[in-house]
C-alpha cells in the first residue's frame, strides 16, 4: 500500500470526522447550540476503510502501468551516474533521477517502548475505538495532526515533543498558531521534554515517563491508553 493508504487518505478522512465533532461542540456564536456531540468511531473507521477503497484503484502500481508507467520493484542502488541497479539484475538508465522513496514509523530507542507495542501511524486506524488517553511521541505534522484529531475525538492528549517547540521546520509564527489551536482543542503539549521509560502494554495501558531538564515526571495509563509513536524516518 502507498503512503496514500498508509497515511494521508486515512489520517485526512480522520480530520474531516473530528473537525465535524468540533464545529458541532463550537457553533454557539452562530447561534446553533449542540446539548452533547456523540462519537461514533466504528461509523468513523467505516469512513476511513471507505476513503482507502476508493483511493486505492487509482493509487496503485497497476493504475501506473495502465498509465505508461514502467514500475519495477525491488532494491535500488545507484551504480554510476546514469544508471541504477536493481537487486534483481536489471539495469535501468536515465537521464534525470527523482528520489521519492517516502518514510516509514520509527520506534525511539526509549526503554520499554517497543515492549509495549506502540501503535505508529500506520497501525493507529487498528484502534477499535478512541483511547480515553493518549500520549503522541513527537510534535511534527503527522503528530500535530493526529494529535488534534483525537483530541476532538474526545481522548485525552499529551504530546511530548523534545525540541522547543512543536512543528520545528516550519516557521516560528506558525509553529505557534497551530500551537494555540491545538491546545484550543485540549491537547497537552510539553516541550523540551524528552520519553525516558514506558511501562505497561497496549492492552492493559501502562505508564510513559519524561524528563524536562534534570525533573522527572510520569504519565499515567489506564485499559484504554495505548502510546502513540507518529515520527517517521526514510
Amino acid at each position: 500500500m502507498t503512503v496514500c493508504g498508509r497515511v494521508a487518505s486515512p489520517s485526512k478522512s480522520l480530520l474531516a470526522a473530528a473537525s465535524a465533532a468540533a464545529h458541532a461542540r463550537n457553533a454557539g456564536h452562530l447561534g446553533v447550540h449542540a446539548k452533547s456531540v456523540a462519537v461514533d468511531f466504528a461509523r468513523v473507521r467505516e469512513h476511513i476503510r471507505d476513503a482507502i477503497n476508493t483511493i486505492a484503484p487509482v493509487d496503485s502500481p497497476e493504475a501506473l502501468r495502465d498509465a505508461g508507467v514502467e514500475v519495477v520493484t525491488g532494491v535500488a542502488r545507484f551504480a554510476s551516474p546514469r544508471t541504477v541497479s536493481i537487486d534483481d539484475g536489471t539495469t535501468l538508465r536515465f537521464r534525470r533521477a527523482l528520489l521519492a522513496t517516502g518514510a516509514s514509523p520509527t520506534v525511539p530507542p526509549v526503554p520499554g517502548l517497543r515492549e509495549a507495542a506502540p501503535w505508529t501511524s500506520d497501525t493507529i486506524w487498528d484502534l477499535a475505538e478512541v483511547p480515553r488517553r493518549l500520549v503522541v511521541v513527537g510534535g511534527g505534522a503527522i503528530g500535530s495532526e493526529l494529535g488534534q484529531g483525537f483530541a476532538r475525538l474526545g481522548a485525552q492528549v499529551t504530546m511530548v515533543e523534545s525540541g522547543a517547540r512543536i512543528l520545528s521546520k516550519e516557521d516560528p509564527d506558525a509553529s505557534a498558531i497551530v500551537r494555540r489551536a491545538l491546545e484550543t482543542d485540549g491537547v497537552r503539549i510539553l516541550t523540551e521534554h524528552r520519553l525516558t521509560r514506558v511501562t505497561g502494554s497496549r492492552r492493559h495501558g501502562g505508564t510513559a515517563a519524561r524528563r524536562h531538564g534534570g525533573t522527572a515526571a510520569r504519565r499515567h495509563g489506564d485499559t484504554r491508553e495505548p502510546r502513540l509513536r507518529v515520527g517517521r524516518a526514510l
